[in-house]
């Protein structure tokens, strides 16, 4: 049997995120996905598009284009190590996040801001991989 707690969310990780490594030393902060925030930005970014959504002429760009509008600022909440081609740190910023996750190019970072998002068992209070990071440092 399985203790009650090992099914449990971290609410903090939840909300405030976990820092995930992507590549090149790349690191994303995300929260997971769906979380409160996340919701009601995406319900405001949604209710202009009702009537579209209802009769069927709402289209899947428009829906990931505000999915990701979503995401940037409530998911994604952070990062580090992205520079531009020229050397120059890219801070931060909705903006900033909001212009790259937009760009197809980089379609496979989105993505890994996704999976992460959505990989619960990160955000459970004594995740699987706390526990063995705990047991090397024991």
């Amino acid at each position: 049997m399985a203790k009650l707690t090992s099914i449990k969310l971290d609410m903090k990780k939840v909300n405030e995120g976990i820092w995930f490594l992507f590549m090149a030393d790349i690191e994303v902060l995300v929260a997971r996905k769906p979380n409160s925030v996340y919701l009601e930005k995406l319900e405001c970014l949604m209710e202009p598009h009702m009537q579209n959504i209802r009769n069927g002429k709402f289209t899947q760009a428009q829906d990931r284009e505000l999915t990701i509008e979503a995401v940037v600022g409530t998911v994604l909440l952070n990062w580090k190590n992205i520079e531009d081609d020229r050397g120059k740190t890219i801070p931060f910023s909705v903006a900033e996040a909001l212009a790259i996750l937009s760009d197809p190019s980089f379609e496979d970072f989105y993505n890994f801001i996704l999976q992460c998002a959505h990989d619960r068992e990160q955000y459970r209070v004594n995740s699987e991989a706390e526990a063995v990071k705990n047991l090397q440092s024991a």
